[in-house]
């Protein structure tokens, strides 16, 4: 039997016996599970959509948090999720493009000019989109996470040009389409978790990464990585979930508690990150152990031009549902 068909039969096995949170005289205990700290935005975005829930239910939900992996990765908390252990889940939309491919393209690099471009992608018909094909895998969309702009840091050298991640190996989390940027220059892209990159960046595994820039410092990678390039080459984007059928099974007053307090976590999720993206940047710029490079106008253009004329046919060949809500913004990559 393969291994990963193995690992999740394991997985399917643990949730059924593991003792499940049940509704007790109304209340409802419910469990989040996340990759990041619980200083982080998202952590603190969690933390506050617990305490919104709490008030709205009158005390009825109490949601138990288990942040830095302590319970799942990622990939195990969709599947924990979907048998039912946990009940919050909000992993980068590369995670789920396995159960909608239309994701990844959220991962091409430069894909949009600027935060507001691709909010108006999220929030209109693409949106719609995404969340009509993730309930067809018993997933809610309760919101769409801004987490800051991806950029490049490495132990070698500044990289401003294109050519200059020429030979560099970099950590990228899981994704077809993560990849994407660094194959394109000629550097080599590696997968590895959230969870392991500090300590392979520390080895010399890879010797450079991408990060928000709030995961950066949040991490101190300045230890290892005294480059820092800001090439805001996409960005990224978590999928706050929850379970269709859980949803439907709560009571009418509780679901209308789950979508309001969803929406005042995402405003407050993405205050947090807008003003963490720059104090973060703000320190790191007067921080000796690493150098920060702000993309001039001019190399800043030559990236997206390259990038753009490299995924344009693949975008609209393999993803034309997309490509149009894309033009339909009134933008043509």
């Amino acid at each position: 039997m393969p291994l990963l068909a193995l690992f999740l039969i394991l997985i399917g096995l643990w949730v059924i016996i593991a003792p499940q949170p049940a509704a007790h005289d109304g209340k409802y205990p419910l469990v989040v599970s996340h990759v990041l700290h619980a200083e982080s935005p998202k952590g603190e975005a969690f933390t506050f959509f617990s305490e919104a829930l709490h008030k709205k239910t009158d005390g009825n939900i109490d949601i138990q948090i288990y942040p830095s992996s302590s319970r799942y990765i990622d990939v195990e908390a969709i599947e924990a999720l979907q048998y039912g252990a946990i009940h919050f889940i909000a992993p980068t939309t590369s995670k789920l493009s396995l159960f909608v491919p239309e994701l990844e393209v959220l991962d091409y690099p430069f894909l949009l000019d600027d935060r507001e471009s691709y909010y108006q992608l999220l929030n209109g018909a693409y949106g719609d989109y995404i969340r009509e094909k993730l309930l067809s895998y018993d997933l809610r969309l309760l919101a769409f996470w801004d987490n800051g702009f991806r950029h490049i840091s490495n132990a070698i050298r500044p990289v401003v040009d294109p050519d200059d991640l020429q030979g560099l190996s970099i950590r990228v989390m899981s994704g077809d389409k993560t990849g994407y940027l660094y194959e394109l220059f000629g550097a080599t892209p590696q997968e590895i978790s959230f969870a392991q990159m500090p300590q392979m960046l520390r080895l010399g595994v890879v010797n450079g990464a991408e990060n928000t820039i709030i995961n950066f410092y949040g991490e101190n990678l300045m230890q290892t990585q005294p480059y820092l390039t800001l090439s805001h080459h996409s960005l990224m984007i978590y999928t706050f979930l929850m379970r269709e059928s859980h949803y439907q099974s709560l009571a009418p007053e509780v679901q209308e508690a789950v979508i309001e307090a969803a929406e005042e976590a995402t405003a407050h999720m993405n205050t947090l990150v807008h003003s963490q993206e720059a104090r973060s940047t703000v320190r790191l710029e007067k921080d000796s152990r690493v150098k920060v490079n702000h993309l001039p106008e001019e190399a800043s253009d030559q990236w997206r031009t390259l990038a753009r004329k490299s995924f344009k046919s693949d975008l609209s060949r393999n993803y034309p549902e997309v490509y149009h809500f894309i033009q339909q913004m009134g933008f043509t990559p």
